[in-house]
């Protein structure tokens, strides 16, 4: 089966990614993972698990080439040169490689694992787009980021929450109990609402989607 083909490809580069100290090493498991995406892409009978145990390891690989990338070519801050073209091939990477795994690498470690457990959470492929649409998050100018609405903040922290465990929920009974707690939330809404005298306005309080997804 395709799946099994993929766990052990999978397998073979997360002990290698344990092990793996030299710039050669982590280049070895990232080729390893590639290898596992496109078996995994190519096949019907994968299963989403094991296509993003691929990626995720993956994504580790390239930040560690990230991190390592500067010394091993004398410095982020080194001109780049027809000889420093060459040097990235000779390591068996391209600029433009280079460059994603070096901001991808700029990601802090809390916002990164954060980032592996909510995309296993949600079922969300851990690309290297979506790698670094984080690291532009991070890196981004304090200074010019929109500060968030109170509503909107509390909206997305609440779907963030459910949608983290909603995955986890097996049993007829926590998805009862779950239901319960929204339920109570949403009666919570209400009163707030009335209390502020806009019950009955035309943008009348929502709950967010994941949590909608569990009443209906």
């Amino acid at each position: 089966m395709g799946d099994d083909k993929v766990i052990s490809l999978c397998s073979r580069a997360r002990t290698a990614l344990a092990k793996a100290k030299t710039f050669e090493d982590f280049k070895d498991v990232r080729d390893c993972g590639e290898a596992a995406i496109r078996l995994a892409k190519s096949r019907r009978d994968v299963g989403v698990e094991a296509l993003t145990e691929a990626q995720e390891i993956v994504r580790r690989a390239e930040r560690q080439l990230g991190l390592m990338l500067p010394a091993v070519t004398g410095g982020s801050g080194r001109k780049k040169t027809d000889t420093m073209s060459v040097f990235l091939s000779d390591l068996g990477i391209h600029e433009k490689q280079s460059s994603r795994f070096q901001k991808i690498a700029q990601v802090p470690d809390e916002q990164f694992e954060e980032w592996i457990c909510d995309c296993r959470a949600t079922g969300d492929e851990m690309t290297q787009a979506s790698a670094l649409r984080l690291a532009a998050e991070c890196t981004a100018d304090p200074l010019q980021k929109k500060e968030q609405p109170p509503h909107e903040e509390m909206s997305d922290a609440i779907e963030k929450a459910v949608a983290k465990f909603l995955g986890q929920l097996t049993r007829p009974d926590q998805f009862a109990y779950v239901r319960r707690r929204i339920e109570r939330l949403s009666e919570f809404l209400k009163e707030e609402e009335e209390a502020h005298g806009v019950r009955g306005a035309r943008n009348k309080t929502a709950l967010p989607s994941a949590c909608a997804c569990v009443l209906t």
